[in-house]
């Protein structure tokens, strides 16, 4: 009998990006739009680890627009990285409705928002931190607890961010 052994490989991350569709019947679903594997990382353990994979894998600091993402988690395991929104180059627009949406449809305990800015600056904007408190207080509400709000960019080639929750803008 031939058996295989299958072994987990230690620092790598699967990485899927879903978006939210609209079944047949009207209802919504995760719908996977890639999956990939990570070799730097089994989890998340920071900003800068959320940042690097992101750009890493998608390009995120590249983008010319701004866009916003989530990583959804099951307590520091990533279960799934959504685009929730992109936009112009200077602004990008998502509702406390979208957010939660994804984070209840794939039962997410807690959760990270990240956001780009196309210009290398990564000091938050007042609507960024507005943003940011008002989503950190519903995720109380929800029980699905923001865990970072953080903003990135790349500047003279480096990646770059600033992390609400290491700043004292949010708590945990």
């Amino acid at each position: 009998m031939n058996r295989r052994t299958f072994t987990r490989k230690e620092n790598i991350m699967r990485i899927r990006k879903y978006s939210l569709r609209i079944n047949d019947s009207g209802m919504p679903f995760l719908y996977t739009e890639m999956s990939t594997n990570y070799p730097e990382i089994d989890k998340i353990s920071g900003p800068r680890s959320i940042v690097k994979m992101l750009d890493d894998v998608f390009g995120f600091c590249q983008f010319a627009e701004e866009h916003l993402y989530m990583l959804a988690m099951i307590g520091s395991r990533l279960t799934g990285v959504f685009e929730v929104t992109h936009g112009s180059p200077v602004s990008s627009m998502s509702s406390p409705r979208n957010i939660f949406a994804r984070l209840l449809q794939c039962n997410a305990s807690t959760f990270v928002l990240v956001h780009n800015h196309p210009s290398g600056n990564v000091a938050p904007s007042g609507t960024d931190l507005d943003t940011a408190r008002k989503l950190s207080e519903l995720s109380i509400m929800m029980e699905c607890r923001m865990l970072d709000f953080i903003v990135a960019g790349r500047e003279d080639g480096e990646l770059k961010w600033w992390s609400m929750f290491e700043n004292g803008e949010i708590d945990l």
